[in-house]
């Protein structure tokens, strides 16, 4: 909520750069060993980082929810492009 937040500044899905691989890893602390899938906290934007080492996975959705917006609009875009040029071709056969 705008309610509870200050130095609101909006910005653009494109300008977050984002490339994390994703990581299988055993935790050095958990005597289990059990295998996890994850990202590496030092490869996603410095601002969804934790001070703790972690992850802020709210972050992380946020920019997810942004992009996968932008690749819906950048598709209908491409989808009429594409319909445009079926017709124009066939308008030449």
């Amino acid at each position: 909520s705008k309610e509870m937040k200050e130095n609101i500044q909006k910005i653009k899905p494109e300008e977050i750069e984002t490339n994390p691989a994703l990581y299988k890893y055993n935790l050095k602390k958990d005597d289990s060993k059990r295998q996890r899938l994850g990202l590496m906290a030092e490869e996603v934007p410095e601002e969804c980082r934790e001070d703790n080492g972690g992850v802020d996975t709210y972050c992380l959705t946020s920019i997810t929810y942004a992009k996968i917006a932008l690749l819906e609009e950048q598709n209908k875009k491409l989808q009429i492009e594409m319909k445009q040029l079926r017709q124009e071709k066939q308008g030449k056969s």
